[in-house]
C-alpha cells in the first residue's frame, strides 16, 4: 500500500471520509511498543505532514501521541 500511495503520489486519507490526514485538525497516534515509533515517522510522512513539530504551522493537524495504559 505505501508503495502505490508513493508511486501515484496520493497521501495518506481516511477510510471513511477520504480525507488526507494534512486536513484534519487533530491526529492522535496510539504507539503500544517502542518499535512502532518508525510507523509514525511513516504515516506523518505519507500524510503530508511535517515530521518535525518545529516544521508544522497552524496549517498542520495537531499531531498527538502515546502508549496505551497499563
Amino acid at each position: 500500500m505505501e508503495a502505490e500511495l508513493r508511486k501515484h503520489g496520493l497521501p495518506l486519507f481516511s477510510l471513511e471520509t477520504r480525507h488526507p490526514l494534512s486536513e484534519f485538525d487533530i491526529l492522535g497516534i496510539t504507539l503500544p511498543y517502542e518499535t512502532l515509533f518508525t510507523n509514525a515517522l511513516n504515516l506523518l510522512d505519507l500524510g503530508g505532514i511535517p515530521l518535525q513539530s518545529i516544521a508544522r504551522d497552524e496549517s498542520h493537524p495537531l499531531v498527538l501521541a502515546g502508549d496505551t495504559p497499563a
